[in-house]
């Protein structure tokens, strides 16, 4: 069974600290600890009945960094909060001095909050990400450490990679982990993820989402065929010149590029005619 932050050891006491010497992780792998005025009422009336989890700064930590705080938050992010909005004075900690390091830190707190099922998918792929650059593991012994399948692992590493645009979605439970993944796809062109965010939940997602395939496949052909025109001497214009002729009659067995005006200098002539790469229209 994987441990979790709470897991006691034998390097683990309990004691009362002042909150002051708690400081938030700087890798917490929640994005966001959402509304606590519920929690903080709570506090306030009985005080902080679960005790939060800290450690001592890690390896990498300065004492810049670490402020006036004494101690790292391992689990209990939403419970500091709520402590600070209940002005309370002093905390219960359950004090890891096991974890001195920031890959341990990080895996203490993605296993527990993994195990209160209270992270996000993108709270999730980031943390994975962010244990694999750290300690340099492999997905399957990262699989193995934090108790979760390989398989898991790695479909999650796929949202670590997407965009500003398919991430806020997602984090907003605005869209599927597979349609934050399809959007992705379009991260270098604004105006289509645009559309098919507004697509989303409609019956039209599909057809939007398979036609924005197909114009991306059909402008990468048509970049090929621009390519290979000019290699071979043709030099493509913005618009169609009046009285053009068609570039297959230039070039009879040339791939056909639609909707392209092209120049070609014969090598016999030296002289430039232009003409359009689609068919003739009448």
């Amino acid at each position: 069974m994987t441990a979790t932050a709470t897991t006691p050891t034998a390097q683990t006491r309990l004691e009362h600290v002042a909150l002051s010497q708690v400081k938030a992780h700087p890798d917490n792998v929640r994005l966001d600890v959402g509304d606590v005025t519920d929690l903080a009422a709570s506090v306030e009336s009985v005080g902080l009945l679960e005790p939060l989890v800290v450690a001592p700064p890690h390896t990498g930590m300065t004492a810049r960094s670490m402020g006036k705080a004494t101690w790292l938050l391992i689990a209990g992010h939403r419970r500091l909060a709520a402590a600070k909005k209940a002005k309370l004075t002093t905390v219960p900690v359950l004090i890891r001095e096991d974890l001195t390091t920031r890959g341990a830190q990080i895996e203490a707190m993605l296993v527990e909050n993994l195990q209160r099922v209270d992270l996000t998918p993108v709270e999730e792929a980031d943390a994975y990400q962010l244990l694999l650059d750290i300690d340099g593991l492999t997905q399957k012994a990262l699989a193995a450490k934090v108790g979760q399948p390989a398989t898991r692992i790695r479909d999650r590493l796929k949202l670590a990679k997407i965009g500003e645009a398919a991430r806020s979605a997602l984090q907003a439970h605005q869209v599927t982990i597979e349609q934050a993944l399809e959007i992705s796809e379009f991260d270098d062109d604004p105006k289509a993820q645009k559309t098919l965010l507004k697509a989303v939940g409609s019956n039209n997602y599909t057809f939007t989402l398979n036609s924005a395939r197909r114009e991306r496949e059909e402008a990468a052909a048509l970049a090929v065929r621009l390519e290979k025109l000019s290699e071979a001497g043709v030099t493509v214009l913005a618009n169609q010149p009046k009285g053009s002729k068609h570039l297959e009659d230039l070039l009879p067995n040339f791939p056909r590029t639609w909707g392209t005006t092209a120049r070609s200098t014969p090598p016999s002539s030296g002289r430039t005619r232009t003409a359009p790469a689609g068919p003739p229209t009448g």
